[in-house]
């Protein structure tokens, strides 16, 4: 017996090891073109506006993700999730993207902060294009492409709730999603705002993630995310109108 409980421990520090560096691999990566993102933005002469510095900000995420994951794929070990869906749910994808947007600016309202659906600084039309198409793009290259790609050989680990299961990839790109939008504190953006929207892409990311890993494709996940933000805007409009109509 006890050669056999040997085997097993090692079994198990095995994939746990093999977890860590998958996933360590995959943080880093991301880590390391946000920070290529922060030096390339400082050193772009003329972006005034909030505006511009967003579209460039995603841009240089969809750039640097597609060279990183040019030249990590030389091997055909990943999956980065280029090709069409096996299965597009399309009721799951809309709502999995609608729903917790309108529950994060609904956070957001009831905590005192500013959401998505704050509209009253007249925004752009830059500013809509970014916030529904290049946004969602972009960071879903980066997320759902690169990180979840990276952490490939590890897909069979995760953690199952009922009929669901969610993989160790998916987790972990949901995290990061979240965690990017900690950089809102920098921007003077008050925690009443930050906890809600932490929140939100967190659970956006999970879904985005599952439906990415389930349909095999990257445009499962961007469709989620695109319909997410959507659900921001237009949740907090509604709500701030109701409040207005009957507060």
């Amino acid at each position: 017996m006890q050669p056999d409980n040997q085997d097993t421990k090692s079994g198990v520090e095995t994939k746990v090891s093999s977890v860590l560096s998958w996933s360590m691999l995959a943080v880093v990566t991301v880590a390391f073109i946000i920070f290529l993102q922060k030096i390339l933005l400082k050193a772009i002469p003329g972006l005034v506006g909030s505006d511009q510095k967003s579209l460039i900000s995603q841009l240089c995420f969809l750039v640097f993700a597609s060279l990183a994951m040019i030249l990590l794929n030389r091997t055909k070990r990943f999956d980065f999730g280029f090709r069409r869906p096996a299965q597009f749910p399309w009721l799951a994808i809309v709502l999995g993207g609608l729903i917790p947007g309108a529950l994060g600016s609904a956070g957001v309202i009831a905590l005192g902060g500013s959401g998505l659906g704050d509209m009253s600084s007249a925004p752009s039309l830059l500013f809509f294009i970014t916030l529904f198409l290049i946004a969602p793009l972009c960071e879903e290259v980066l997320l759902r492409g690169l990180a979840q790609g990276l952490m490939t050989p590890i897909s069979n680990a995760g953690i199952s709730i009922g009929k669901l299961r969610f993989s160790v990839p998916v987790i972990i790109s949901g995290l990061m999603f979240s965690a990017m939008h900690l950089s809102l504190r920098t921007s003077g953006v008050g925690w009443n705002t930050v906890l809600p929207i932490l929140a939100f892409t967190f659970a956006l990311g999970i879904i985005a993630g599952y439906q990415r890993e389930k349909s095999g494709s990257l445009l499962s996940a961007i469709t989620v995310h695109i319909f997410g933000n959507i659900g921001g805007v237009l949740g907090g409009m509604i709500i701030m109108s109701l409040m207005f109509m009957y507060g």
